[in-house]
């Protein structure tokens, strides 16, 4: 009888420290928004040189900000969600929470709502390999 049992989910997942270190957090965080305002841009259509000209800075500050060598204020990325016709949302949340931000209206982006929510601690959860069903229980 051939019973193997496989634990659901990548192995990968836990070499992956659940806290990062506090620099590689804010790195993190750092490219996130970056991301995120990269899409807007490229969706309204709006390249860096117009980004610089519409936020009245040279176009070397847009390309610090981008590519994360400035550290950036709130002011300026409401700034700049603001030249891309976005707006920034950012909130707090308990470590042990997640937050989830909807946008959403039948027009396209809107206002977003934020929904603070605990995360449940998830047990490791086990099935039996596909292989393994049809066995005999007998042969135990």
């Amino acid at each position: 009888m051939k019973i193997r049992i496989e634990k659901s989910g990548s192995g990968f997942k836990r070499l992956i420290p659940k806290e990062l270190p506090l620099e590689a957090e804010v790195e993190k965080k750092k490219l996130m928004i970056v991301e995120d305002l990269l899409e807007i841009m490229e969706q309204k259509g709006v390249s860096r040189a117009e980004l610089a000209r519409r936020m009245n800075v040279r176009p070397s500050r847009i390309t610090s900000m981008l590519n994360g060598t400035n550290n950036c204020t709130i002011d300026t990325l409401v700034r700049a969600g603001r030249a891309v016709g976005a707006e920034l949302h950012q909130t707090f949340a308990p470590v042990d929470h997640k937050v989830e931000i909807r946008t959403f209206n039948e027009y396209g982006i809107t206002d977003a709502n934020v929904t603070v929510v605990k995360v449940k601690k998830q047990e490791p959860q086990f099935q039996i390999a596909s292989d393994a069903i049809n066995d005999d229980p007998a042969a135990a």
